[in-house]
């Protein structure tokens, strides 16, 4: 387990901080720089609006079980040779789209490409936690998620505009040139932060067991559903809000966009604060904070939709709060989550990415079966899944705590047993209690006692010592 570090540690130095930056912001970049591109591409290759979906879902589908693989991988063999590896795929997956003739192509390269892409996250967070131990890695994740923020907040613009201006080819010629970017920066820059013993992670039986371990674990496990929970308000305001402002209240998808940018710079702000003073307040209270927050943010709009009132701010200002209390919360869960297991935290890691994916496909996939005429499912959904977050945390600290109660008092107990036997060492003629055992002179004539005892109780201990 690597050791608490201080931010003068010469692995978390500016370059190394940059580079992670890159690595949490590449998986965003690739997906949200595609978007844009979708209808040139239907066009390009003459397909259905069906059909041309399948390079979003099918790509997002390949991305859960590469999450869950990734954190084994890298504990197996290494952070950084696991980030080239991905970095290569990422650069194969962006050239094959590039340079696709055909939709299916096309389609090969985008599940290559969010193949690789999906190391990122799982990535980031254990280098961070190899670097920073339990205790500080939270504010550490907290500064580099602003990769993730930025790339989610600028690619869509990004891409919009190459696609209308060059091409949708240069999209994923971009994404190469971040993949290619990326590899350098690993190879040059980035340290070796875990040093496998074996490979046993990457067998299907140690595999599976350390999952059952971690999934049976209360601290990892309400952790890691206090960040899927989290991340799943996002995915259902993402899911029902450009129905809600287009469909609903007659309003542009252009404003829409502009007015999500306050969500992003919600959480970053979050993010920014959570990097600053968790140090000072704890991981523990800022959690709670964040989540109980997050919670009044989303049940405030439930009951404005409720009551009728539906104008843009009556959606976006309780979702920028509701955004702030997640990047307060999220860094500091995935933290502890982490710290269930440090000597296997790159499958923790996996297994984090991979429950925030399925819990986030199943609240959009939920939101979409509920929208209608009316704007409800919004805040019940964002309600339910900020309530489940609170509740995951809540539950896995108290079941924590009960597990935690039984190994102190077998502690006390082995610890009031050793005491008891090196009295009785220190009590042996030709032996210094000193030696044994820091006893002090009020406690000398307990000694002489459980001396006197010991001759009376041992006759042939005492001769044999002598002899000794």
């Amino acid at each position: 387990m690597t050791s608490p570090t201080t931010a003068a540690d010469p692995r978390w130095s500016g370059p190394v901080v940059a580079t992670l930056v890159l690595v949490i912001g590449i998986n965003p970049a690739t997906l949200h720089l595609f978007i844009p591109a979708m209808p040139a591409i239907q066009t390009a290759f003459a397909i259905e609006t069906a059909t041309v979906q399948w390079a979003l879902s099918l790509a997002l589908a390949a991305t859960a079980p590469a999450t869950l693989l990734w954190g084994p991988v890298s504990d197996a063999v290494g952070r950084r040779r696991t980030l080239m590896i991905a970095s290569l795929l990422i650069a194969a997956g962006s050239l094959a789209a590039a340079t696709a003739s055909s939709f299916g192509a096309l389609l090969i390269g985008r599940v290559v490409q969010a193949c690789g892409a999906a190391a990122g996250p799982v990535l980031a967070a254990s280098i961070v936690f190899d670097i920073h131990g339990d205790r500080r890695a939270g504010p550490a994740l907290a500064r580099i998620l602003v990769g993730m923020i930025v790339a989610t907040m600028t690619a869509p613009f990004v891409g919009g505009l190459l696609t209308d201006t060059v091409g949708w080819r240069s999209t994923f010629l971009v994404t190469l040139t971040l993949a290619t970017l990326l590899f350098v920066l690993t190879w040059r820059v980035l340290p070796e932060t875990h040093r496998p013993a074996d490979r046993t992670s990457l067998r299907p039986a140690p595999l599976w067991s350390a999952w059952y371990r971690l999934l049976r674990h209360p601290v990892y496990l309400g952790h890691a559903l206090m960040v899927a929970c989290s991340m799943a308000i996002m995915y259902a305001f993402m899911a029902a809000a450009p129905h809600v402002m287009v469909h609903l209240m007659g309003r542009s998808a252009s404003e829409f966009g502009i007015r999500l940018i306050g969500v992003g710079l919600g959480f970053l702000a979050g993010n920014l604060v959570a990097a600053r003073w968790t140090t000072r307040v704890g991981s523990t209270p800022m959690i709670l904070i964040g989540s109980t927050l997050s919670l009044a943010a989303c049940g405030g709009l439930t009951i404005a939709l409720m009551g009728g009132a539906l104008t843009p701010w009556t959606i976006f200002g309780p979702a920028i709060v509701a955004a702030f209390a997640c990047g307060l919360s999220m860094p500091n869960a995935e933290a502890v989550a982490l710290s269930a297991s440090p000597e296997a935290s790159g499958t923790a890691s996996s297994l984090t990415s991979g429950l925030v994916l399925l819990i986030a496909a199943l609240t959009s996939q939920a939101v979409g079966w509920t929208l209608n005429e009316s704007p409800r499912p919004l805040g019940i959904a964002m309600t339910i899944a900020a309530a489940l977050a609170l509740a995951a945390f809540v539950g896995g600290t108290i079941a924590s705590a009960q597990q935690t109660q039984p190994d102190q008092q077998r502690e006390r107990g082995n610890a009031d047993q050793d005491t008891v036997e090196a009295i009785h060492q220190a009590a042996m003629p030709g032996q210094e209690a000193a030696e044994v055992l820091h006893v002090r002179r009020p406690l000398e004539g307990r000694r002489q006692q459980v001396a006197g005892d010991a001759r009376h109780a041992h006759p042939e201990g005492r001769d044999s010592r002598h002899r000794e």
